[in-house]
């Protein structure tokens, strides 16, 4: 008998937690809804930048040191950075591009579909996806169809390559 009262406690006393409401976070700022995501506001603690939605609900922790307005870059993302290093997330706050890059430029810009990115002075490429299809490792890449058409010229120290349109490297564009 003593047991079943035990247990019947226990569940009311589990039930009665799970019914209360989640503790409220409090943010340092709060930005007008809308202004970087058209369903969310920015929030900040310290010098830190997340998002919450209509509801209140954090859908993006206050984990990075700062969010760019979405698409600027890429349809449907935000760039973002977090001790001095980029990456990208989408519509729904989910990390698309990890935040491992020292830079991230715009698509399209040297090779049409692929954004530099550089590591440690090396530039590599990220296709729209997010899936980085060139290593940085590379020291220099001209614009796409500069010297060559359908090629961009690239150097890996003295050593010249060329880059196609699907990011494959070549010794020779012919």
């Amino acid at each position: 008998m003593i047991r079943k009262y035990v247990l019947i406690s226990l569940i009311i006393s589990c039930l009665n937690f799970a019914a209360q409401d989640p503790p409220i976070k409090t943010y340092d700022k709060v930005d007008t809804y809308g202004l970087v995501h058209s369903e969310w506001a920015l929030v900040h603690i310290g010098s830190k930048v997340g998002f919450i939605d209509s509801r209140g609900v954090e859908v993006v922790p206050p984990i990075y040191d700062h969010i760019d307005m979405y698409s600027l870059r890429h349809d449907g993302w935000a760039m973002v950075k977090k001790e001095g290093k980029y990456g990208f997330i989408d519509l729904r706050g989910k990390l698309v591009v990890p935040v491992i890059y020292d830079k991230i430029d715009h698509f399209d810009i040297l090779i049409p579909g692929f954004a530099k990115v550089v590591v440690n002075g090396k530039i590599g490429f990220i296709n729209m996806k997010g899936k980085e299809v060139l290593a940085p490792r590379y020291d220099l890449v001209e614009p796409f169809g500069e010297k060559f058409a359908g090629y961009a010229h690239a150097k890996i120290g003295d050593r010249s390559v060329y880059l196609d349109v699907k990011g494959k490297e070549t010794p020779s564009p012919r």
